[in-house]
């Protein structure tokens, strides 16, 4: 603070604009900056202090170059693009620093020409982000509130964009913690509720108590986004809004609160908690929707109805389904003909998973177009996965999560086997798809991430030499008679559980270190690790090392 002062009064002895020298409010503060140290009294030190503060704005409203020269409507768009593209942005609004949540006011703080044009320019207050810390004085509550009310007044009737986070992680009583928050929060709920009908985007983690007084003026409204986090552990209480029923495009949630809005606008939709009958209903009642995702999703067999009919939803492109129950293999792909998703991704930590229901919908779509394939679950040996893949001809993106176990390596080792089969040395036991001489000719990259197994389960070692085989012999790549993936990146990844590095196990055989140093030589990527306590280790060069008698167990191979 002192070496900002001095600087600030060096700078200000040296101004020049009133004919070579100090302008009047530079001259007055220099003059009171000396009289600070010298004065004894508390209560002329403050407002000492505080004139000092006045006498800013003065100096940079002196200093300020051509702003207060301009036009109102240019001087305000430079004020507007001063703010961040983030501060547009209610979804990216938690990556702004906390001074800079605050910073229209710190437009109007400068001067008082600039404090005229923010205040006069409704678009700078259109964004209000209310970082709630329960841990702060309850006094500065009106002082907050006085704020929020003249912020939203000042944004004429643009929509706004309302963030609001009430934080309780410092504290450690729970529920005493939950009531202080409610308790704070009631008045500043009260206040947005009156703007509702100017909500457009809506970002709210809150209490569950806080959620049941949000709702609204009973206008309707133009809400196109609504993410909602409850921030506590109360029971569930369902979103509303009096009178109205929000029709927006993205919905977030992490309550099953889809029977709170109209669902027919929805494009983008995170919701959590849904059973299969939800997920069903959500899809027939929203025609528009094009990116699904579905976390702790329950796929209880009583929530399954098996009288319900098959239906086709042609906009969904992207579906995530994130399930951590034990019922992972019920039969919801059965009921849908998905002909234009490109992007799935499906996570189940329990079951083996169950190809049926989704071979029968690449067979049933009248278009099949899946080009993105995540997997991240337990396959058994039986085939379904090769098959699945057979049926999506067009896939460019495979990434397979699993566990080492012996069921669902050896699926794997088919599937390598199976990219290595082409035109001249397919193998006997290879199933040409009609239309797709080779197997997924499209692919561009391909990911294996292993974890270690359970217990009880037995561990299958990685067969490297399989993933050579896709690309090798090198000398065949520019053979017209051969396909060979030059395209191909390749990613494998070992998750280790032990606080070691590697060990004999984990090196590639000397011959297949060879091979793959020639395939990497030839351009294609290559991404070969071993994921542990002791670091991210490349396998390769670790091979490479131990099979030139270089190896240290003690040297990190990064």
């Amino acid at each position: 603070m002192e070496v900002a002062e001095s600087n600030e009064l060096a700078a200000y002895s040296r101004c020049k604009r009133a004919h070579g020298l100090p302008c009047p409010p530079c001259k007055y503060w220099v003059e009171l900056s000396e009289k600070i140290p010298l004065t004894k009294d508390d209560a002329n030190h403050i407002s000492l202090i505080s004139k000092l503060a006045e006498l800013r704005t003065d100096i940079n409203s002196n200093h300020e170059p051509f702003i207060h020269r301009l036009p109102p409507e240019i001087s305000t768009n430079i004020l507007e693009m001063t703010l961040s593209r983030e501060w547009y942005t209610v979804e990216q609004q938690h990556q702004l620093k906390r001074e800079e949540q605050g910073w229209p006011l710190v437009l109007g703080a400068v001067c008082k020409t600039w404090r005229r044009l923010a205040w006069s320019s409704p678009r700078l207050w259109t964004v209000m982000h209310l970082r709630y810390d329960v841990t702060a004085t309850e006094l500065l509550t009106p002082i907050r509130l006085n704020i929020a009310e003249k912020w939203l007044r000042r944004s004429g009737q643009l929509p706004l964009s309302i963030s609001i986070y009430a934080l309780q992680e410092n504290l450690s009583d729970f529920r005493e913690t939950a009531r202080a928050v409610t308790q704070s929060l009631i008045p500043f709920a009260s206040l947005i509720n009156r703007y509702s009908h100017r909500w457009q985007w809506l970002d709210i983690q809150v209490t569950g108590a806080i959620l049941a007084i949000l709702t609204g003026n009973g206008r309707a409204g133009i809400l196109d986004r609504l993410r909602i986090i409850e921030d506590d552990m109360a029971p569930a209480i369902l979103f509303g809004l009096d009178g109205t029923e929000p029709s927006p495009r993205l919905l977030s949630s992490t309550l099953s609160i889809v029977q709170a809005v109209d669902r027919r606008n929805l494009v983008i939709v995170q919701l959590s908690q849904l059973s299969h009958g939800d997920i069903l209903d959500l899809l027939k009642s929203a025609p528009r929707l094009e990116n699904c995702e579905l976390a702790d999703i329950d796929f209880d067999p009583d929530s399954y109805d098996e009288t319900c009919p098959r239906f086709a939803h042609e906009k969904l492109n992207s579906l995530k389904i994130d399930c951590m129950d034990s019922n992972g293999n019920s039969p919801l792909f059965s009921k849908l003909f998905l002909p234009t998703l490109q992007h799935l991704r499906f996570e189940h930590y329990y079951d083996i998973f169950d190809f049926t229901s989704l071979i029968d919908v690449a067979l049933h779509s009248k278009t099949w177009s899946l080009t993105s394939l995540c997997l991240d679950c337990r396959f058994a040996n039986d085939g379904g996965l090769l098959l699945f893949l057979q049926h999506s001809v067009l896939l460019e993106e495979v990434e397979l999560n699993i566990e080492r176990e012996s069921q669902s390596m050896q699926e794997i080792f088919s599937l390598l086997r199976h990219l290595a089969a082409t035109k001249s040395n397919a193998s006997a036991d290879y199933v040409k798809i009609e239309g797709a001489e080779i197997f997924l000719p499209k692919l561009t990259r391909l990911m294996i991430v292993t974890t270690p197994p359970q217990p009880a389960q037995q561990e299958a070692k990685f067969l490297w030499g399989l993933c050579a085989d896709i690309f090798k012999p090198i000398s065949d790549i520019d053979s017209k008679a051969c396909f060979r993936r030059t395209s191909l990146s390749l990613s494998v990844e070992h998750y280790n559980d032990q606080d070691d590095l590697p060990d004999h196990d984990s090196f590639i055989s000397e011959l297949e270190t060879q091979r793959f140093e020639e395939i990497s030589k030839a351009g294609i990527s290559l991404r070969l690790r071993n994921i542990g306590e002791r670091g991210d280790f490349d396998i390769l060069e670790f091979s490479k090392r131990h099979h030139a008698g270089l190896f240290n167990p003690f040297m990190t191979v990064l």
